[in-house]
């Protein structure tokens, strides 16, 4: 995070992350090693990790992308791969809810893929074994008449493709099945066969069981790294039509400017949320995970701070709080970012810059897009209006001076 004059910097994207997947979590990350050690202990003691011929399980993880229980068979012509966040470590349990599967067929390389979320329960062989079953699976074909129309759009030789959730999912795989995915991209489209966005190095699996039909999962593997989790909403993905409603009124005939916007500021006491604590050399202030954070103060709307926290590489959330209280105000949960960058609906990377003012009620939104060797920005405009941040203009393809 950067501070620029009176203006406040965050890097954002439009992503929605999860390093636990669909589930909720309550892991330390600060003391990972220890959980992580207690994790590995009671999955054996619970014979979760106890492997029978062919078939293996283990739990994996990092601090920046949590743990799960990776579960795997190999003896049969079909060879399944499970992996399940676990979203709670206990003295004599693990606790978990959505799993993650893939299926490819031995001897013709067809590649199955989906997901089951259980609700919250307890860990047990069985039941991450029971994961694996058809009914949960969606095989991808490479025989799908609609694949000839976007076969040009995608960057292999044989796409394979599916439909789920009236969205075309094409998945296209550059060498040999080595067990990792750094060699998949999947492209979605729209049921107009417009593209709607590019991820490199994830395998899909959708929740099929489930039924849900507002959000994707991926999960990736890379030499020498944990497993990740990530989600995408399919809601913002697809074009959606929906009744007209009442905004705030733009001011016609120039592009809204921050004092167009004003806000009171807050002339009483300030109070600091109790999470965020000054270092002992009186320079810097760390947050709940002891990561160096700005020194907290009232930088929009009168009287909240919005703040950028680390939670590992490449990873940041941000948070909104009303210092005339300490309390935290508006989930800024869409704003949230990891690696990888989000895409534009070309396939252009991004990264999303928000400038905000002390007394003002305006934030712009500015979006830094990467077309190989030169840089676009785009700029979209909102506001906090009845409590929620509305965006009040489209996406401009030019953004305003706000050094």
């Amino acid at each position: 995070m950067k501070i620029k004059g009176s203006l406040i910097v965050f890097a954002l994207s439009g992503f929605l992350y999860s390093p636990y997947g669909a589930c909720d979590t309550s892991l330390d990350r600060v003391d990972f090693s220890r959980q992580f050690e207690q994790a590995k202990a009671v999955a054996e003691s619970r014979e979760i990790t106890t492997n029978l011929g062919q078939n293996y399980a283990y739990i994996d993880g990092s601090p920046e992308n949590g743990m799960t229980i990776i579960y795997e068979t190999v003896s049969s012509r079909t060879k399944y791969k499970t992996i399940t966040p676990i979203t709670k470590v206990s003295a004599e349990s693990l606790s978990m809810d959505c799993s993650y599967i893939r299926a490819v067929d031995d001897s013709t390389g067809a590649v199955s893929v989906g997901g089951f979320c259980r609700g919250t329960s307890e860990a047990t062989r069985d039941s991450i074994e029971g994961t694996v079953s058809e009914q949960n699976l969606l095989a991808y074909s490479s025989t799908a008449p609609w694949l000839e129309k976007v076969r040009g759009a995608v960057d292999c030789k044989l796409p394979y493709g599916f439909v789920y959730s009236n969205v075309y999912f094409v998945r296209c795989q550059n060498g040999e099945e080595d067990g990792l995915t750094a060699n998949i991209t999947i492209t979605a489209f729209s049921p107009g066969f417009g593209k709607l966005f590019t991820v490199s190095g994830y395998e899909l699996a959708p929740l099929k069981a489930l039924g849900s039909t507002e959000k994707v999962v991926f999960w990736g593997l890379r030499k020498n790294s944990a497993h990740e989790i990530m989600e995408r909403e399919l809601s913002s993905a697809r074009p959606v039509v929906r009744p007209a409603k009442k905004q705030m009124s733009v001011p016609q005939g120039k592009p809204p400017v921050f004092s167009d916007y004003p806000a009171k500021l807050y002339a009483g006491d300030i109070r600091l949320p109790d999470e965020f604590k000054a270092a002992p050399d009186g320079l810097s202030w760390r947050d709940s995970s002891g990561k160096i954070m700005e020194k907290p103060g009232i930088n929009f709307s009168g009287k909240y701070f919005l703040s950028a926290h680390s939670c590992g590489a490449e990873c940041r959330y941000y948070l909104m709080f009303d210092l005339s209280t300490g309390k935290e105000a508006l989930s800024l949960e869409m704003f949230a970012s990891t690696e990888p960058p989000p895409r534009t609906r070309e396939g252009y990377r991004y990264i999303t810059f928000l400038y905000s003012k002390a007394d003002s009620n305006m934030l712009v939104a500015q979006y830094e897009i990467q077309k190989g060797e030169e840089t676009e920005c785009r700029e979209r405009i909102f506001v906090l209006e009845d409590d929620k941040i509305k965006p009040i203009t489209g996406i401009r393809h030019s953004c305003t001076s706000l050094e």
